[in-house]
């Protein structure tokens, strides 16, 4: 287990998720205006759907990099993601390395917090 190689997925995931979101248009003073109704409502309420790096909570955008997930992903791909890395780092794949063993001890307490608090937070999404 490299702590490092995991280290630079999460930071990875956490970076692409806000990059993601990025929209350099947005920014630009120089935008032509168009004075049709319809394509300003249109535009207005695709601008409202998205997800902007404002809106992104950051208690849950870590969450989902523990999980090395795109922020945003649904329960089905949270879970998955959850028993993929569990498998991968439990700590009694490590159980002859002691200071391994305490690493993944680590490791698994962080992914069950982030999977319980994305799990709850997407149950009560789903069920209003």
């Amino acid at each position: 287990m490299n702590i490092l190689n995991r280290i630079y997925r999460i930071v990875k995931t956490s970076i692409a998720t806000q990059f993601e979101n990025w929209n350099p248009k947005e920014q630009a003073s120089d935008e032509p205006k168009i004075e049709d109704p319809l394509f300003e409502n249109t535009r207005e309420k695709v601008r409202s759907e998205e997800t902007t790096p404002s809106s992104i909570d950051p208690v849950l955008a870590e969450y989902y990099a523990n999980l090395e997930i795109p922020y945003g992903s649904d329960l089905q791909t949270v879970r998955a993601a959850w028993k993929k890395l569990l498998k991968k780092y439990h700590p009694d794949v490590y159980s002859g390395i002691p200071e391994k063993e305490q690493m993944a001890t680590e490791i698994v307490k962080r992914l069950n917090h982030a999977y319980r608090e994305l799990e709850k937070r997407l149950s009560d999404e789903h069920q209003t």
